[in-house]
């Protein structure tokens, strides 16, 4: 478990830092985001 959540640290600190607009940007969008809109729509929208 340490050894995962050192390597998936550094993972997502890289990418976060490197890509323009980080995590949660244009180019790398929140997945949770999406999915929780998509859950909405469905829900609200029937």
């Amino acid at each position: 478990v340490v050894a995962a959540a050192l390597t998936l640290t550094f993972s997502l600190q890289l990418l976060h830092n490197n890509i323009e607009g980080g995590i949660g940007g244009v180019t790398l969008p929140a997945p949770q985001a999406g999915l929780m809109a998509a859950m909405a729509k469905g829900i609200v929208g029937g």
